[in-house]
């Protein structure tokens, strides 16, 4: 991926560079693939709240700190829940 993709952007440090690519290459390139697929072979439908578009959006404008602490990661949703 190049890195002129994340140039000009503050929001995009290290570590929302690894995230997106986690989550543009691995869950959509690999992973709702294979979940759709396999739903649809047995007619379950399958639903991904977490990837709504203003969701994805919104948690790359997050803090780095706010979103992996030193012994956990998912500190909103552990707050939330």
């Amino acid at each position: 991926m190049p890195n002129s993709l994340f140039k000009g952007s503050k929001n995009f440090t290290k570590l929302n560079r690894v995230l997106f690519r986690d989550f543009r290459f691995s869950l959509l390139g690999d992973m709702l693939v294979k979940l759709d697929r396999h739903s649809m072979a047995n007619s379950i439908e399958l639903r991904s709240p977490f990837l709504d578009k203003d969701l994805v959006n919104l948690s790359f404008n997050i803090q780095e700190k706010k979103k992996i602490g030193l012994l956990n990661g998912k500190l909103i949703l552990r707050e939330c829940f």
